[in-house]
Parts: structure tokens; sequence; C-alpha cells
């Protein structure tokens, strides 16, 4: 597993060495489509919050390529979770991100991290010119005990971005073709699809 370091790297890798200048990407239009602003995003299981945890890091750690291609496990328990420097990297647009850094780190560490480290980009909320645009995250998975056994399931993204491709524009190295990425606002129905897994998992579905 890879530590904290290792996702800064990844971090800086991603946001600064392929993002060209910010009034060149301007340039070309993006826009976002939400097909349904009602999605479930959050859920409560009658199960403790051990066992919801330890069941969801069992299932990703052996997971299959899917949507979100191969996501990796890692968790607060075992240290692999990215730290707050690091979760608080462009995450201006991502205010469940914010509100989430907010809470005390003792209601955070059951919390479960899933990185997609193939450099996966699937279809999501942002068109451009009409068209899907690539897009990608990595996913927080919030729990918190609720009582009588039960826990609440709340999943956020972390430094969500698009692909648009390489456009021609100013950047670290001067005038040249770089991939246009840039950060956004994370999705609704990206996060209901994997509550929608995780649920399906803990059913035994």
């Amino acid at each position: 597993m890879f530590g904290s370091v290792s996702f800064s790297i990844l971090t800086l890798l991603c946001l600064t060495s392929c993002i060209g200048s910010s009034s060149s990407i301007q340039k070309v239009p993006l826009e976002r489509r939400i097909i349904d602003t009602e999605q479930q995003t959050s859920s409560i299981v009658s199960l403790k919050i051990e066992d919801t945890r330890d069941q969801i890091i069992s299932h990703f750690d052996k997971s299959p390529f899917g949507k979100f291609g191969r996501l990796l496990v890692y968790s607060r328990k075992t240290g692999d979770v990215p730290n707050d420097f690091v979760l608080d990297t462009y995450s201006s647009l991502n205010k469940e991100l914010k509100d989430y850094l907010a809470l005390p780190v003792t209601q955070r560490q059951d919390d479960v991290y899933l990185k997609n480290l193939d450099d996966t980009y699937w279809s999501s909320e942002y068109f451009s010119k009409g068209e899907p645009v690539k897009f990608q995250c990595a996913f927080l998975i919030h729990l918190e005990p609720q009582g009588d056994g039960k826990t609440k399931i709340e999943v956020l993204e972390h430094q969500p971005i698009v692909n648009l491709g390489k456009a021609y524009m100013f950047g670290r190295h001067g005038w040249d073709y770089y991939y246009d990425i840039r950060p956004v606002e994370p999705t609704v129905s990206d996060r209901a699809e994997l509550l929608k897994q995780i649920l399906a998992l803990l059913a035994g579905k």
C-alpha cells in the first residue's frame, strides 16, 4: 500500500505537471449535467461500525475492474489514508470534503479511502461541446456509529477532475500541448452509484 507521502507526490504530479495555464483552459467550455439531485449519497445500515468497515475493506481488497477501475482500499486503522493536508489540496470546490475535514479526527478513525491507481477515467456528469468528458476521483467512505448497532455510511469524493485531452496552451515549459485537466465539483451520480454497491455487498447481494 502507498502512504500519505506517495499520495502527495501523485497529487502534485497530476495537478501541476499536466495542467496548463488557467487563462488558456477557460477557453474550452465545460458543462455539468445532474440528472437527479435527490440521489442518495449516504445511508444507515444495521451493522456495527467495525463490521461495516471490515466488510468494505474485504470486498474492495479483492474487487474486480469496474466502472471506477480497480479501486484499491486504504484504511485509517492502518494509517494509509492521505493526511488532511493532502485531502485538502485542491478542495476549494468540494464543500462536503471541507465539512468532513472540520470533524474531529476521532470521528474519522474508521473511514476507508478508495483510490484508482490505474489512471482510469469514466463518463460522469461533465460535458464539453455536447460530449461527455473523461472524469475520475478517489472516494472517501465516512462511517459514523448511530447507536443500537447501526452505522451511517457517507460517500465523499477526493480530487474530482476532468480530462479534456491535449490543448495548445502556456504551461510550465512554455507554449506547448498539455493535458487540459481541471479540478471540478464532486458528482452526485458517482457517489450514489458507489453507495449502492456498498449497500448491496453489505446485504450479501
